[in-house]
C-alpha cells in the first residue's frame, strides 16, 4: 500500500490535481474595496469618487490603497498579485521583507498621489525599512518616499505602480557605510557636469523660478539618458558650443521652465509634500543614505523654511548627489540649481541635533539681491514616485526638435531692412541664415551696418542685442512699440544674438523686472560690397530747415544748453556730413557749429541757440535725410539728437480697462485705448494706477502722443484751474479726478516753438459725464 500511495504521489495525475488545487487556492484569497466593487476575482474598480482597497487574506493581507478622490478622471481597475522576490544580484544590506507586489493598473497615473499601507515586522528603534520598484528585466530599484514608518507597517506615496518590494536595514549598518565605505553613498551625479550650465532665474513662464523643473530634469537626463543610454553630460549636451555662455541654452531653459510649470511643489496643490516632512529627521536621513546607497543614482529632494508660527513658508528643490562624514557631523551633498556648478554645497545631519539649515533661495536672483533662506527642513521626493516621467519624456522630445516652448513662451518677430530694386528699404523677415552685401560710397568708406527690427508679443518688453555673444546695447518698450537698431557688422560671418526677455512693472522699486523668453542666433554674412555714387544734390536741397533736440547722452545735461538748428540752404562742398542713409554710412569730411544767436526758450533761464552751418575744420557731426536727424558728437563722446521739425500730429488715449483677471480682487487689465469721440462717458468705477475709489470717485490718465519731439500742453477743467507742462519726446499724461454726477468739460491746448515763442498749434475739447452708479 504504502508503495502505491508513493507512486501516485509521484504520478503526472496527482501533479495535475497539486496544480489544480493550488490554482484553487489561491483564488480563494479574497479583497474586498469600499464604494466600488469589483467586477470579478481579484480585479477592482476605482472611478473619479475614489475609494480604499483592502486586502484582508494570502501574503498580503494588511495591504491597503488609499485612492483619494479625482486622482483618476474615469474608472481604473486594479489587479494586485504577489511572489515571493528572489533577486541575487540585489546589493549587500537588501533584507526584502515583503513579497514582490505587483499592482497592474492599466500603467494610469494619478493626478493625485496614492497612499499605500505595506505590512511589515521590524524594530525601528534599530531597523529601517524602505520601498522600491523593482525592475524584473534590468534588475534595478527605484527608492519611494516614505510617508510613515511603523514597526508593522510602512506608507508610501506613488502617483503609478509596477513591481514594489520592501527591504529592511540596521541603523548600526547605515552609519557603518558613511564611515567606511562613503564612495557606496555615491550616485556619480556632479555638478558642473551633470547639472545644466545656467542658474536657476526663472522665466516669463515661470516668474519665481523653476528649482523644481530644473531639478528634475537634470536628475531626469542622468538617469534616463546618460547611464542607460550612454548619452553626453547635461552641461555641456544642450550649450550651443557656447560654454561661458548660458542666455543661448534656450532650449534647456525652457525645458525647465515648462517641467516646473507642471510640477510646481511649491503650489498648493502639491501641499501632500508637507507629509513627508512629518517622520523624524532621523527616518529622512536614512531614507536619502538608503536610496543613494540601493539605488546608486541621485534623488530629488525638497527643503522647506518654516515661518515665525511652525508653518511652511516656502520651498526649494534641489539634488542629493552623495553622501559623507566630515569632522563631527554627516554631509549631504547638494547639486542647487541656484548654483550651477558648484560643488562644496551640502546639508549637515548630527545624530543628535538632526539636520541642519541651509541656504538658497526661491530663485537666483533673490540670493544676488540678498534674499536668500535658510531652509531647514528637509523632504525625500524620490524619483518618479511622484514626478511625471512621461512627461518629462515628452518634453526632452521637443527639446531635441527645437520646438520646446512654443506652445507657452510669447512669441517675437525679427526684421531687417532690404534694399528693394528701386533703391527704397523694406523691412522683411530675419532669416537665420542672412548673406548680407554691404554697400560703400565713393569707394572710400564701406557700411558695414544692417538695421534690425524687433516685434514683440508684450507691452512692456526689452531686447538686448550681442555680436559674437557680446552685448552692443539694448532697449526697451513699454508701450507695444516695434525696437529698432542699428548693428554694426564686420567683412565675413557675423553671429549676431537678440536676447529677449519680457518685462513687469514693480511699484516698489519704481522700475521694471525682467524674465528670460529666448536667446536668439542669427548668421550674417557681410560680403565684398559694389560701390555706389550718390546724388549729393539731392541729398543737399532736402536738408536744409529747423531742427529741434530730440534726444542727448547723460552727460550732455550739465555741460551744453538746449539749441534749436536752422541749417542753412547754402552747404558749400566743404560742408562736413556723416552720411546715413538707413544702412548706408560714409564720412565725407569734417566741420563745427557757430552760435549766430540766441533767445530765451522753453523755460525761463534755458537758452536755445539758433545756429547755422559754417564750414570750418573742427568738430564733427551726421546727419540722417531719411529720419531727418542730425548728431552732434563732441570731442568728449557725448551727443545730442536733433530732429527736423515736420507738420506735428497728435493723437488722445484713455487708460481703459479691458479684462477682469482676478473676480475676487476685482483686478482688471488695462490697456490705451484711442479717444475717437468728444465725449466721454464713465459708467462704471475701476481700479486706475493702484487707486481703489470708494464708490463714488476714480482717476483716469489722458495721454497724448505726438511726433512732434518738443511742444507744450494746456490742460485745463470747466471745473479746476488750468496745468501747463512742457512735454519732451512727444508724449505727455494728465490725470483727470473723476466724481460720481460730474458733468464737466476738459480742453486742451498745444503750442509748439516758433522764432523764439511759444504759438498755439492746436485745440482739442472733450465732454466728461461720470455716472458710478451701475
Amino acid at each position: 500500500m504504502n508503495n502505491l500511495i508513493q507512486m501516485f504521489l509521484k504520478s503526472q495525475k496527482f501533479a495535475k490535481i497539486r496544480l489544480l488545487l493550488a490554482i484553487i487556492t489561491f483564488g480563494a484569497i479574497t479583497f474586498f474595496i469600499f464604494k466600488t466593487a469589483p467586477v470579478q476575482k481579484d480585479i477592482f474598480q476605482v472611478d473619479s469618487s475614489g475609494g480604499e482597497i483592502i486586502v484582508n487574506e494570502g501574503p498580503l493581507k494588511g495591504l491597503t490603497i488609499l485612492v483619494p478622490e479625482t486622482a483618476y478622471t474615469s474608472i481604473v481597475d486594479f489587479d494586485i498579485t504577489s511572489k515571493p522576490f528572489d533577486d541575487e544580484g540585489a546589493p549587500d544590506l537588501f533584507e526584502p521583507i515583503s513579497p514582490l507586489i505587483h499592482i497592474d493598473n492599466q500603467d494610469s497615473d494619478a493626478q493625485q498621489p496614492l497612499t499605500v499601507t505595506i505590512p511589515i515586522d521590524i524594530d525601528t528603534s534599530t531597523e529601517f525599512a524602505m520601498a522600491f520598484y523593482f525592475d524584473e528585466t534590468t534588475h534595478e530599484f527605484e527608492a519611494i518616499p516614505t510617508l510613515t514608518l511603523t514597526n508593522d507597517q510602512l506608507q508610501i506615496y506613488t502617483s503609478h505602480f509596477s513591481n514594489i518590494i520592501v527591504s529592511k536595514v540596521m541603523h548600526a549598518e547605515l552609519f557603518d557605510l558613511v564611515f567606511m565605505n562613503p564612495e557606496k553613498l555615491d550616485s556619480g551625479f556632479t555638478a558642473g557636469v551633470d547639472d545644466f550650465p545656467f542658474n536657476n532665474y526663472g522665466s516669463e513662464l515661470t516668474k519665481d523660478g523653476h528649482c523644481a523643473g530644473q531639478s528634475l530634469a537634470m536628475m531626469w537626463y542622468y538617469t534616463e539618458r546618460k547611464l542607460k543610454l550612454g548619452e553626453e553630460s547635461l552641461h555641456t549636451r544642450f550649450d550651443e558650443d557656447t560654454p561661458d555662455f548660458w542666455l543661448d541654452d534656450t532650449n534647456a531653459y525652457r525645458f525647465a521652465s515648462i517641467l516646473q510649470d507642471t510640477f510646481d511643489f511649491d503650489s498648493p496643490q502639491y501641499d501632500y509634500y508637507f507629509d513627508l516632512l512629518k517622520s523624524p529627521d532621523q527616518e529622512r536621513f536614512f531614507s536619502a543614505a538608503y536610496a543613494l546607497y540601493i539605488t546608486r543614482k541621485p534623488q530629488l529632494f525638497a527643503v522647506y523654511a518654516l515661518d515665525a508660527h511652525n508653518q511652511i513658508a516656502g520651498g526649494h528643490a534641489l539634488v542629493i548627489n552623495k553622501i559623507s562624514y566630515d569632522l563631527n557631523h554627516y554631509k549631504i551633498h547638494i547639486v542647487d540649481p541656484n548654483f550651477n556648478g558648484d560643488t562644496n554645497r551640502y546639508i549637515t545631519y548630527d545624530e543628535n541635533s538632526g539636520f541642519g539649515t541651509y541656504y538658497s533661495g526661491k530663485n537666483a536672483d533673490d540670493i544676488t539681491n540678498n534674499k536668500g533662506v535658510y531652509y531647514t527642513e528637509i523632504a525625500h521626493i524620490g524619483q518618479s514616485a511622484l514626478t511625471d516621467y512621461k512627461n518629462v519624456q515628452k518634453q526632452f522630445d521637443k527639446v531635441l526638435n527645437h520646438t520646446i516652448g512654443e506652445e507657452v513662451f510669447s512669441s517675437v518677430q525679427f526684421e531687417y531692412l532690404k534694399k528693394q530694386a528701386d533703391d527704397t528699404y523694406q523691412w522683411v523677415s530675419l532669416p537665420k541664415n542672412l548673406t548680407y552685401e554691404a554697400m560703400t560710397v565713393d569707394q572710400i568708406i564701406t557700411n558695414r551696418q544692417i538695421g534690425i527690427r524687433v516685434i514683440g508679443k508684450w507691452q512692456y518688453y526689452q531686447t538686448t542685442i550681442f555680436k559674437d555673444h557680446t552685448p552692443q546695447f539694448y532697449s526697451r518698450s513699454i508701450d507695444w512699440k516695434k525696437l529698432e537698431f542699428t548693428v554694426d557688422l564686420s567683412l565675413g560671418v557675423n553671429q549676431i544674438g537678440i536676447y529677449y526677455e519680457q518685462l513687469l512693472r514693480n511699484p516698489i522699486e519704481n522700475d521694471y523686472d525682467s524674465f528670460y523668453n529666448g536667446y536668439y542666433a542669427f548668421e550674417i554674412t557681410l560680403v565684398d560690397d559694389e560701390p555706389v555714387v550718390y546724388d549729393w544734390d539731392e541729398v543737399k536741397r532736402n536738408l536744409p530747415g529747423q531742427y529741434v533736440e530730440l534726444e542727448r547722452s547723460s552727460g550732455v545735461m550739465s555741460s551744453y544748453p538746449n539749441m534749436e538748428i536752422n541749417l542753412s540752404e547754402n552747404i558749400s562742398g566743404e560742408t562736413s556730413i556723416l552720411f546715413f542713409d538707413h544702412t548706408q554710412k560714409a564720412i565725407i569730411k569734417s566741420g563745427r557749429w557757430y552760435a549766430s544767436n540766441t533767445s530765451q526758450g522753453f523755460e525761463p533761464g534755458t537758452p536755445v541757440l539758433l545756429a547755422d552751418m559754417f564750414f570750418v575744420e573742427d568738430e564733427f557731426y551726421v546727419i540722417d535725410p531719411a529720419k531727418r536727424t542730425i548728431t552732434i558728437t563732441f570731442s568728449d563722446g557725448e551727443y545730442i539728437v536733433y530732429e527736423q521739425k515736420k507738420t506735428p500730429t497728435y493723437v488722445y488715449y484713455i487708460f481703459h480697462r479691458f479684462e477682469m483677471y482676478q473676480v475676487s480682487g476685482n483686478v482688471y487689465d488695462y490697456h490705451y485705448e484711442e479717444i475717437i469721440n468728444s465725449t466721454l462717458s464713465y459708467q462704471r468705477q475701476w481700479k486706475i494706477d493702484m487707486m481703489i475709489p470708494d464708490g463714488n470717485s476714480g482717476q483716469d490718465e489722458i495721454l497724448i502722443i505726438s511726433n512732434n519731439p518738443m511742444y507744450q500742453r494746456v490742460i485745463g477743467e470747466s471745473r479746476s484751474i488750468y496745468t501747463s507742462t512742457r512735454v519732451v519726446k512727444g508724449t505727455s499724461s494728465y490725470y483727470v479726478n473723476l466724481t460720481h454726477g460730474d458733468q464737466f468739460t476738459l480742453w486742451i491746448e498745444l503750442y509748439t516753438f516758433n522764432d523764439g515763442e511759444w504759438v498755439l498749434n492746436r485745440t482739442e475739447t472733450i465732454q466728461i459725464t461720470v455716472d458710478f452708479s451701475e
